[in-house]
């Protein structure tokens, strides 16, 4: 067995501190992220999405982007949603639109970056 001096045990006793707290660092910096995830997904549309209700109707889009949908006279929220890749990522979007077929029954309503869900427009419907 070598000999150490006191400062080479001393220094070897808190470099070993030292990475210690950097794993205790790191586990709570994860369980950090984790949580803000979870956060981000109940403050998102995506979390309201999967609660909705059976629709009245459903429709896919053309390679326009234009769909049609046929509905008795009422008043309906339309709910949609897409995404995209972009590189690694998904962008995800979604509207959800308050439309009143009592007064207009073949009216056109356009889904765009206007009337997200986000945006809070005067037709969207915010939970």
């Amino acid at each position: 067995m070598g000999w150490q001096s006191a400062d080479s045990m001393r220094l070897k006793a808190s470099s070993d501190t030292l990475l210690g707290l950097l794993d205790v660092a790191i586990a709570k910096h994860d369980e950090y992220a984790k949580l803000l995830k979870q956060s981000d997904y109940f403050d998102s549309a995506q979390f309201y999405f999967e609660g909705l209700p059976t629709p009245v109707g459903t429709s896919k889009t053309d390679a326009d982007g234009k769909f049609a949908l046929s509905v008795p006279a009422g008043k309906y929220v339309i709910a949609a949603n897409s995404s995209r890749d972009v590189g690694k990522d998904t962008e995800s979007y979604f509207w959800l639109v308050l439309v009143d077929t009592t007064s207009r029954p073949n009216q056109s309503v356009m889904l765009s970056n206007d009337n997200m869900f986000e945006t809070k427009c005067k037709e969207c419907v915010q939970p």
